[in-house]
């Protein structure tokens, strides 16, 4: 269990995966927070809390596409493999 402290308000974390590094992800949001404050230059907490949240899910979308393209290229990658693999095993075949 860890607790976060965010804009006034106090949460309990807690999570069943013993796993999970809950300081490190209240790190995380805490570098958001900040981040979000020095965007929003004097909004009120619940609008840089909202400007938090729209920074982030924006941060994950392009994790996913540049993970999507990684998945992608990799696929290519190893099926030129396979096939030049399996190209120099049927030369070896015929060879014999």
């Amino acid at each position: 269990m860890a607790t976060l402290s965010l804009f006034g308000n106090t949460y309990e974390l807690r999570t069943e995966n013993p796993n999970d590094d809950l300081e490190s992800v209240i790190e995380y949001v805490h570098v958001k927070a900040r981040e979000a404050m020095e965007q929003g230059n004097g909004l009120p907490p619940h609008r840089i809390q909202v400007l938090m949240i729209l920074n982030m899910a924006q941060e994950v979308l392009r994790l996913r596409r540049e993970l999507n393209f990684i998945e992608e290229r990799d696929a290519s990658l190893a099926a030129g493999l396979i096939a030049h693999i399996d190209s120099v095993i049927d030369e070896d075949d015929v060879r014999r």
